[in-house]
């Protein structure tokens, strides 16, 4: 190879290696099905949320089943664990979510325990509630009448008066007692048993009613022969299930009207992603939805109200829907430093450069 061709060789040699220190490897970002750029650092914080019987918080009831949600915040993916202090109880681990149904008999208090372990993420958390089990109260006995048998009534002693009484029994269930009504308008304020979503009950009677009890109480699981409400409808999402029992009277026929009232706990619906306007009262007559409305939020709880519910005794369903979104979908985005139209020309003349000194050196040779 002579000098001239050498030196036209380190120039093109030169030049390429030049453009092809220019062109970027292509650098990929992070991008989300919906749209939002999310980048994890070390040492973020999360927080989960605890509900015993839809309740987050501590809770106080008769031996019974609790249901029992963890559901981790801001974050997915992660492995979240329970424990409960009970004999007998492994523990259990869910993605994001745990939901389990557990009986608890022995009166006693138990502390519910959800955490997750500290990953290079995000550090590790953990919440704790407790629920008591109350002992079965013995019903006292009954006084001895004269002669110390039976129980002894005195006759028209006292006049019969008209009186409507709401007695808690737990937290989350309470007897309503109507005692020698007239035909009217009443209304029992529930709100004492904090743990019960229905926070009043307002009924008409068309006939004077004299004796009867209303049972109305949180229940964490139903019969199997009522069908889960989320089962018959796809898109309900349960917040809470309440029975509702009237002895003494008839279920339906005194009554003109009967209304409810009732609250949804905010945390719940922001956790689940509930659409509020679609919180809606069913009474279990195949599951028939009830006309209601919205009424006002107060104490973290949206209210609502529920008209026309036509019957009392049966199983009661407050729902919600999810919000849908529709996820948009991002190829993931790059960066590259295009050839241009200069370097190529240059390109090309070197290549003909290069060319035509083999073409000439050749010619010199013969």
């Amino acid at each position: 190879m002579d000098r001239k061709m050498f030196f036209a060789t380190l120039a093109a040699i030169a030049v390429f290696l030049a453009i092809a220190s220019q062109i970027q490897t292509p650098v990929f970002y992070a991008a989300t099905t919906n749209g939002n750029l999310q980048v994890s650092l070390p040492g973020q914080i999360t927080s989960i949320l605890l509900f015993l019987n839809s309740t987050e918080g501590n809770i106080s009831l008769y031996p019974g089943y609790v249901n029992i949600t963890a559901v981790m915040l801001n974050v997915t993916g992660k492995t979240i664990y329970l424990d409960v202090n009970m004999t007998g109880w492994a523990t259990q681990s869910g993605n994001d979510t745990i939901y389990n149904s557990t009986y608890f008999g022995t009166p006693g208090l138990y502390n519910v325990t959800a955490w997750f372990a500290a990953d290079v993420d995000y550090e590790a958390v953990k919440q704790t509630n407790f629920i008591t089990i109350l002992a079965v109260p013995v019903p006292p006995a009954p006084p001895a009448g004269p002669g110390g048998g039976g129980i002894g009534y005195a006759a028209n002693v006292t006049p019969k008066k008209t009186e409507l009484t709401v007695a808690p029994v737990t937290d989350s269930s309470v007897i309503i007692s109507g005692t020698n009504l007239k035909a009217g308008s009443y209304f029992a304020d529930l709100s004492a048993a904090t743990g019960l979503p229905i926070t009043g009950l307002g009924f008409t009677l068309k006939e004077n009613a004299d004796k009867f009890q209303i049972i109305v109480e949180t229940v964490s699981g139903l019969p199997a022969d009522v069908e889960g409400i989320e089962k018959a409808y796809g898109l309900e999402l349960p917040y809470k299930y309440v029975r509702i029992t009237v002895i003494g009277i008839d279920n339906q026929a005194p009554f003109r009207t009967i209304s409810m009232d009732f609250k949804v706990n905010k945390q719940w619906i922001q956790a689940y992603n509930i659409d509020e306007n679609t919180v809606t009262l069913y009474r279990y007559d195949r599951w028939l939805p009830l006309s209601t409305m919205k009424t006002g939020e107060a104490d973290g709880y949206n209210k609502y109200s529920a008209g026309d519910v036509r019957a009392l005794s049966s199983y009661f369903a407050i729902t919600g829907k999810q919000m849908i979104t529709i996820p948009t979908i991002f190829a993931p985005g790059y960066e590259t430093t295009s050839i241009t139209y200069v370097q190529l020309m240059i390109m090309l003349v070197l290549i003909v450069i290069l060319l035509t000194l083999a073409w000439q050196r050749r010619h010199r040779k013969r």
